[in-house]
C-alpha cells in the first residue's frame, strides 16, 4: 500500500483480516496470536490514517503475529534448522489396552514407522461429560481400543462413543474377542459389530490378532483417510455459514472453495473441479435443486457426489433433494461431527483416492 492514495477499502480490509484472524487463531488454540490480532484490530478500528506513533506499534504487532504463526507452523510440521533434511514423521498410534504382550509386540513390530503411545482404560473419563481433547497431546493419527480391557463391555462402548465425539476425524480401530456366556455367538458378534459401527468405529479386528496384522489394518484405515485431501465446493448464500464450514473442514486437510453467489456457480464449478459438491437448498435466484439438476444434465458431472444442507426435514423436501439427483443431505444447524462423517463416508463409497 506504500505510495497509494487513501482508500477506505484498504483500512477496512485490513481491519476485517485482523478481526477474522483473531477469531480463527483463537479457535485453533493460538491464544497469543489471537490476542495480538485483537490488538491490531483495535488499532485499525480507531481511524483511517494512523499517527506516527501508531505506525511502529502496528508494525510490531504484525511482526509478532508472523513469528507466532510461523513458530506454530514449524512445530506442527516438525521442521528444524537450516539445511536439515525433511524427515518422515512416524504414524502416532494410540493404543488403549491393558494387554502388555500386545503392546510390546506392537512396539517391536512398529519400528521407526510407528510411534506407539499407550493408555489404559482408567485414563478415559467413562460416563463423564469432560472432553478428551486435551488428554492426548499431540493428537494421535489412529486410535486402537481393546474392548476386552474394560471390566464391562458397556464401559468400553461408552469410551468408544467419547472418542468419536472428541476425535471425529481420527479413525478408531476396535479389538475384541467377541465372546459371550449369555447369548449365542452369532447373535453376540452381530450385536457388537453393530454397536461398534454405531459409535464411530472405523474397523473391527477380532482377537487373537498379531501385531503385524493390526499395523497392516492401521495402514489400510489411513489409506481410507486420504479423503481428508478432498476438494470441496460449498454453495450457500449465508457467508457466516461458509466461513464456519471452511474453519471446520480446512484443518483436517480438505481444500474448501466457497461460493455465496449462485449466479457464478458454473464457472466456479469448472474452475475448482471439486471431488464433492455441497449445496444449500434455499437460495435466491437459483436454489440448490436447480443447481443440482443442472449438474446432472452434464455427462462430465453425472458421478459427482452432491450433498445438500437444509433446514427442512419434511419428507416432501427430502424427496425433492433426492429426485434432483443428490446423494445425501445434512440438516441445519450443522453438527460438525455429523458433517465430517457424512463427507468421509460419501467419498469412501466412490473409492476416492488422492496421492
Amino acid at each position: 500500500c506504500r505510495g497509494a492514495a487513501p482508500d477506505v477499502r484498504g483500512p477496512h480490509q485490513a481491519w476485517q483480516s485482523a478481526h477474522t484472524l483473531a477469531g480463527t487463531l483463537g479457535t485453533f488454540g493460538l491464544s497469543s496470536g489471537s490476542h495480538t490480532a485483537k490488538q491490531i484490530e483495535s488499532l485499525l478500528d480507531i481511524a483511517i490514517d494512523l499517527t506516527s506513533a501508531e505506525i511502529p506499534q502496528l508494525q510490531r504487532g504484525v511482526d509478532e503475529l508472523r513469528r507466532e504463526i510461523a513458530s506454530k507452523g514449524e512445530r506442527a510440521m516438525g521442521t528444524g534448522g537450516e539445511g536439515e533434511r525433511e524427515r518422515v514423521v512416524a504414524i502416532r498410534l494410540l493404543v488403549i489396552s491393558r494387554d502388555s504382550d500386545l503392546v510390546g509386540s506392537l512396539k517391536a513390530d512398529g519400528g521407526d514407522k510407528f510411534e506407539i503411545v499407550v493408555a489404559i482404560e482408567l485414563s478415559l473419563p467413562v460416563g463423564k461429560a469432560s472432553p478428551l481433547a486435551n488428554r492426548f497431546n499431540p493428537k494421535p493419527d489412529v486410535i486402537a481400543i481393546d474392548l476386552d480391557c474394560f471390566a464391562d463391555s458397556q464401559d468400553g462402548l461408552g469410551a468408544l462413543s467419547l472418542l468419536d465425539r472428541d476425535y471425529p476425524t481420527i479413525p478408531v480401530l476396535v479389538l475384541s474377542q467377541l465372546t459371550s456366556k449369555i447369548e449365542p455367538a452369532g447373535a453376540h458378534q452381530l450385536r457388537q459389530r453393530i454397536e461398534v459401527a454405531r459409535r464411530g468405529g472405523r474397523m473391527f479386528l477380532t482377537k487373537p490378532m498379531s501385531a503385524a496384522q493390526i499395523l497392516l489394518a492401521v495402514d489400510r484405515v489411513l489409506d481410507r483417510a486420504t479423503v481428508n485431501r478432498a476438494s470441496l465446493l460449498i454453495v450457500d448464500d449465508d457467508r457466516l455459514l461458509l466461513d464456519s464450514m471452511t474453519a471446520l473442514l480446512s484443518p483436517v486437510g480438505m481444500k474448501v472453495t466457497t461460493l455465496a453467489e449462485p449466479s457464478r456457480f458454473w464457472e466456479t464449478l469448472e474452475a475448482c473441479v471439486p471431488d464433492l459438491l455441497i449445496l444449500d437448498l434455499d437460495m435466491p435466484m437459483h436454489d440448490g435443486i436447480e443447481l443440482c439438476q443442472a449438474v446432472r444434465t452434464d455427462p462430465h458431472w453425472t458421478t459427482l457426489p452432491i450433498m445438500f444442507l437444509t433446514a427442512h426435514t419434511a419428507a416432501i423436501a427430502i424427496d425433492r433433494v433426492f429426485a434432483a439427483g443428490a446423494d445425501d443431505f445434512v440438516t441445519k444447524p450443522v453438527v460438525a461431527s455429523t458433517l465430517v462423517t457424512r463427507i468421509f463416508n460419501r467419498l469412501e463409497r466412490i473409492g476416492f483416492q488422492k496421492s
